[in-house]
């Protein structure tokens, strides 16, 4: 998930999401060929909701992350919940 805030300063430029999808991607591939044969593959699925949420850095640090998690999950429709969390992935499938 990359999340853009209201303003160009909370916003992901273009060359910094692809940059990002880029790293993430890398690392994947990297860690299924670290061991071929645990037959690991990834499946993504990008998402980058707008929110209307100003930063905040007065709030304690273990609540930042919430401060726009929160509305980016409400904003696509999933509830903040770790029941909710774990049933947007896929189920493991083996080959």
């Amino acid at each position: 998930m990359i999340v853009n805030g209201p303003t160009a300063a909370l916003q992901f430029s273009t060359q910094e999401r692809t940059k990002v999808i880029a790293e993430v991607q890398a690392g994947l591939s990297y860690l299924a060929g670290a061991n071929p044969a645990a037959n690991v593959t990834f499946l993504y699925d990008i998402q980058q909701p707008q929110i209307n949420v100003a930063a905040n850095n007065n709030l304690p640090e273990d609540d930042r992350e919430a401060h726009w998690r929160d509305p980016a999950l409400a904003v696509m429709g999933v509830a903040n919940t770790a029941a909710n969390l774990w049933a947007r992935r896929p189920e493991p499938r083996t080959c």
